[in-house]
């Protein structure tokens, strides 16, 4: 078989193609790249210098540096959003933030990754609450900021695929926002209330995402969006609530 260049067998295999072999993914997500301190240690390996690059504050984890991308043969480059630069997101204090959503979060002492600390929407909460939610702007320009020149650079100075991540879609933000606990109440208790809340969230993710595509054209070999339906091992909500309020 022909040797292929990165990109093309990425885009084999997402084709159900025959790729020459099994392509390589680290870092082309935020869900498949690494925390900041196993990170380092990688570093170190392959002599880079310089501090990582936190491409989301919750799991801390990070951008892959170029060289150690060539060194481990990976097929695949982001194209990271930025994020907002206006809006309710802060710095709390040591160890402690405000996202862009309002959802408060806390660094324990010893942890790799943030926990949930405040959830804005919480308890007691009508329809004008999430009506009138300070939502983030879709238009924000940081949303976009580099990304048409960072899909650009890709295709110039590499051969590998160009990954986009768009926004999550609306199961995990409204669990943040809303609590856990009053997340799983509300599809016994408040279902109505609880899918303003998500048709609220899709309502910013999707002008967010439509924005991003906007500013990448047809350049990008690859485009994704995610979320969390399950545990360990069975969905979060029983199937019924499943095909009555996520799947729709």
């Amino acid at each position: 078989m022909t040797v292929m260049t990165s990109r093309e067998r990425v885009l084999a295999a997402l084709s159900h193609r025959q790729p020459d072999r099994v392509p390589l993914d680290l870092g082309g997500t935020r869900n498949s790249t690494m925390v900041v301190e196993g990170y380092e240690r990688l570093q170190r390996h392959f002599g880079v210098t310089g501090e990582p690059r936190m491409i989301e504050r919750m799991m801390r984890v990070v951008e892959i540096d170029e060289q150690v991308l060539l060194g481990l043969q990976i097929d695949t480059r982001p194209a990271f959003p930025g994020g907002a630069t206006r809006g309710l997101a802060a710095d709390l204090g040591p160890r402690r933030y405000r996202d862009m959503w309002g959802v408060e979060r806390v660094q324990p002492e010893g942890s790799y990754y943030s926990d949930l600390a405040g959830s804005p929407l919480a308890g007691d909460i009508d329809m004008q609450d999430i009506l009138g939610y300070p939502w983030p702007d879709p238009d924000d320009p940081g949303f976009t900021a580099g990304l048409r020149d960072r899909v650009r650079w890709i295709r110039e100075h590499t051969d590998a695929a160009s990954v986009l991540a768009l926004p999550p879609a609306f199961v995990h933000i409204s669990q943040y926002l809303r609590g856990f606990e009053d997340w799983f109440c509300d599809f016994v208790a408040e279902p109505k209330r609880l899918e303003a809340l998500f048709d609220a969230i899709l309502d910013v993710t999707m002008a967010i995402s439509k924005r991003q595509l906007q500013a990448v054209g047809r350049e990008v070999d690859v485009v994704l969006t995610s979320d969390d339906l399950g545990s360990q091992n069975a969905l979060l909500v029983s199937r019924e609530h499943y095909l009555r309020y996520i799947k729709p």
